[in-house]
């Protein structure tokens, strides 16, 4: 009798703490880490993965940034049909994208798709949207979610209910300008004649 009710108090335990372990959803960025040339455009998708049967109603996100290497520019949803977006209507004054703090850019967009729609559409991974910068210093900046709200399907009271989420991280290195070769070439040629030049007036 006490094995039999040991054994249904671990089934209990065992399936409270798997209650809410599904599987999160991942948001990222593509590419994870890029170098760029100071003074040339940097830009990387948003994006997210592992939805599984979850659906993605909306989304508001804040990344933070090294403001003394790169200045955001602008945010861009989703190319074409995306999952918020399926059909490809131009929903763009749901979508925003700005800096709200220094080193911090807020970014977001809502979905006037009905859930049905989106569960019979959206597919498991698509691109959040873009994120441009412009490259002010050499450096490595690291590019952090510092926080994420995703709201997934409407429940009974027409709540959105929040979807959980694995945060990921990149980075964008700004490199010096290349010094073009033929500079060297002349360079290294003109240190050549003046060596040779005084050569020929010790002699």
């Amino acid at each position: 009798m006490q094995n039999k009710q040991l054994g249904l108090c671990l089934i209990v335990i065992f399936g409270l703490l798997h209650m809410g372990a599904a599987s999160a959803a991942l948001v990222s960025f593509d590419p994870v880490n890029q170098t760029v040339v100071q003074g040339n455009p940097a830009s990387v998708d948003l994006v997210i993965s592992g939805l599984g049967n979850e659906i993605l109603t909306g989304f508001d996100l804040e990344i933070s940034f090294d403001d003394s290497i790169l200045s955001f520019q602008s945010f861009t949803v989703g190319p074409g049909p995306t999952g918020l977006d399926p059909f490809g209507l131009d929903f763009g004054a749901f979508s925003y994208g700005f800096e709200s703090v220094t080193g911090t850019a807020a970014v977001g967009d809502l979905s006037l798709e009905s859930d049905a729609t989106l569960q019979a559409t959206q597919p498991d991974s698509f691109v959040l949207g873009t994120l441009a910068f412009d490259t002010l210093s050499i450096g490595t900046s690291a590019l952090t979610i510092s926080f994420a709200l995703l709201a997934g399907e409407l429940d009974a009271s027409g709540f959105a209910t929040e979807l959980q989420a694995d945060l990921g991280a990149g980075s964008i290195e700004v490199s010096p300008i290349p010094v073009p070769a033929a500079i060297w070439l002349f360079g290294t040629g003109l240190i050549g004649l003046i060596g040779f030049s005084k050569r020929r007036k010790v002699i």
